[in-house]
């Protein structure tokens, strides 16, 4: 999730520091071109629009009104422990001073100087549903919505030229929050190393451990010898 970007960020910005990246939830540049790879992620992303109406609406909501509850439900499905982790994580953000803080990273993502243009979001999400029309769907494809991403400038055609490393993606197949389309596409790039995980939704470092755990063992592996034997010679 917000590591992944993190992470991508900083292999394309010092690669020499990196042997190999490992992104789990969310693929390479998964923002490029987002909408004609799967116009319904905007809907799936649509919190991030809520997130920047002005304080202390969002806050409110999500501190008494179960909404954090409701991303956990629609982003890992089929996760039986989402509300155990939904609660604590609400209960550790229940400061008016914490959440605002953790909203802020939303925030401060998306370029909107104005207070009336984040009201005006508000005026959008009713509509936000209609993306599952095939008719809005592609109509939308052409709206510039996130050229403002710090990640817009990357290229998805190659993912390792892009990041100069090796790179693991890894995704849950039940992920509400960020669509496994957007993994497909990125696996079309042969050196993407794409891989889904069943029975597992956004946290499925949580939701299937073992099964992500031994991906990412087999990838270091595989990868870090080879780099030795190569050093070697």
């Amino acid at each position: 999730d917000w590591g992944s970007v993190i992470a991508q960020r900083a292999a394309v910005d010092s690669p020499e520091a990196f042997l190999s990246v490992t992104l789990l939830a969310v693929p390479f540049d998964f923002y490029k071109n987002v909408l004609e790879v799967c116009p319904t992620q905007a809907l799936a992303s649509s919190y991030m629009c809520f997130f920047q109406l002005p304080h202390p609406l969002p806050e409110l909501l999500c501190i008494n009104h179960g909404y954090i509850e409701r991303l956990f439900q629609t982003w890992s499905p089929t996760w039986g422990e989402r509300r155990v982790h939904a609660i604590a994580v609400r209960d550790e953000l229940a400061n008016l001073s914490a959440i605002t803080s953790a909203l802020n990273y939303y925030r401060a993502n998306i370029c909107l100087d104005s207070t009336l243009l984040r009201l005006f979001l508000l005026l959008l999400l009713p509509f936000l549903p209609l993306l599952r029309l095939p008719f809005v769907s592609n109509l939308i494809k052409y709206v510039p919505l996130l050229s403002h991403h710090p990640l817009h400038s990357l290229q998805l055609s190659n993912v390792e030229r892009n990041l100069r490393c090796r790179v693991l993606q890894i995704g849950g197949v039940n992920d509400g929050c960020v669509k496994a389309e957007l993994f497909t596409a990125a696996s079309l790039d042969k050196d993407a190393n794409v891989f889904m995980v069943e029975a597992a939704g956004h946290w499925l470092h949580l939701e299937q451990p073992s099964k992500v755990n031994l991906l990412i063992l087999a990838h270091l592996r595989k990868h870090h010898a080879r780099e030795r034997d190569t050093n070697v010679k």
